[in-house]
């Protein structure tokens, strides 16, 4: 099996989403998979 995948165009924008450690853990992974600088506001970390 064979998979290709091509970079997706540039996205610019501010989102808004109900704070929930999981969107928070997601949030991270995004933003360590992007180019730039990815700013996170409202971080609810877990100690679990």
């Amino acid at each position: 099996m064979e998979f290709r995948v091509r970079r997706a165009p540039r996205i610019e924008t501010e989102i808004t989403v109900p704070g929930d450690k999981s969107i928070s853990h997601r949030a991270v992974i995004l933003a360590a998979l992007s180019n730039g600088i990815c700013v996170l506001r409202g971080f609810l970390p877990s100690e679990d």
